[in-house]
């Protein structure tokens, strides 16, 4: 199935070890014209300077919302379907509204979420410099906590990565 231009920027959240880059990647593949955006690729683009996210003041996550709306700005101009991968919180929806209002554009945000066993067993199956460890148990705390809607939410942990991406692409539960 291949689709065509829809419109839609696709933002796929959760912790380490649910699936993000995977489904990412798997849900561009499925249209004509589209592209991955790994934050975490743009994030790491600051040497100098650099912080762990989580430890950051808010200064570099704007930096890196404002790089990725010239990247998904860019896409849109060009008709490719940007599907951004990283951890983004409901409050940090705002940063995209921008691009969204400006081109008219929906947006969906999907939440993936998995049981802790699972995404151990999967941060475990990593190369060495991908592991996170204790931060992917601590950071689906940190998703717990904030009560994100359900409408938002995939439970990832016995779905496969087709399932997923046909879950998100039919669903429009998750248009914010």
């Amino acid at each position: 199935m291949e689709l065509k231009y829809d419109e839609t920027i696709y933002i796929i959240s959760g912790t380490c070890g649910v699936g993000k880059s995977s489904v990412a990647h798997k849900l561009a593949q499925k249209y004509v014209l589209s592209a991955h955006i790994n934050a975490d690729n743009i994030y790491h683009m600051v040497v100098g300077g650099q912080v762990a996210p989580w430890k950051d003041d808010g200064t570099y996550i704007k930096l890196l919302w404002t790089n990725i709306n010239s990247i998904v700005e860019n896409f849109i101009i060009n008709r490719f379907v940007p599907v951004i991968d990283y951890v983004v919180f409901p409050e940090d929806l705002c940063f995209i509204k921008k691009v969204k209002d400006k081109y008219m554009l929906k947006v969906k945000y999907i939440v993936l979420m998995a049981d802790e066993t699972t995404i151990r067993l999967r941060d475990d199956s990593r190369t060495l410099e991908n592991k996170m460890g204790d931060r992917s148990v601590e950071l689906l705390g940190e998703f717990i906590e904030k009560g994100i809607n359900e409408k938002f939410i995939i439970n990832t942990t016995s779905k496969s990565i087709e399932e997923t991406v046909l879950e998100i692409i039919k669903e429009d539960r998750f248009i914010i």
